[in-house]
């Protein structure tokens, strides 16, 4: 997981909505691209806690995936309630390469995996790699 933050209205112009932050992007659109350059994909759309897991879209692109469990209203508490986890998500997500991962992040620190493989035992936390 590296920086930086990349919201999906900047990565895909093409497809942003009215208001302001908003994107229209279908699923099909956003996996690909966010698994071809490796951003971990951080949502609160419940369709990506069912529907794209079951379907497979997302194992089939790899795509790593944090998935708030509730709705966040308003541009300023999303920025807040992400830049707040960031941490958390370096530790869990930096030590294991970027593969096809379901997170699950409630008021909780840190992120509660859903799908996939945590890193290894012994790894390294972004942390101690950052001491380095």
């Amino acid at each position: 997981m590296g920086l930086p933050v990349t919201h999906v209205v900047r990565a895909l112009p093409a497809y942003a909505g009215p208001v302001e932050g908003q994107s229209r992007a279908p699923d099909e659109v956003i996996a690909p691209w966010c698994a071809r350059t490796e951003h971990v994909l951080v949502t609160i759309d419940e369709d990506f806690k069912g529907r794209w897991i079951r379907s497979g879209l997302l194992a089939e692109h790899g795509v790593e995936v944090i998935v708030f469990d509730r709705d966040i209203i308003g541009l300023a508490e999303q920025h807040h309630r992400i830049t707040m986890h960031l941490p958390h998500w370096q530790d869990e997500l930096s030590g294991a390469p970027y593969a096809h991962r379901v997170w699950l992040q409630t008021r909780k620190q840190r992120p509660q995996l859903l799908i996939g493989k945590r890193k290894q035992a012994g790894q390294p936390t972004a942390t101690q790699n950052r001491r380095k």
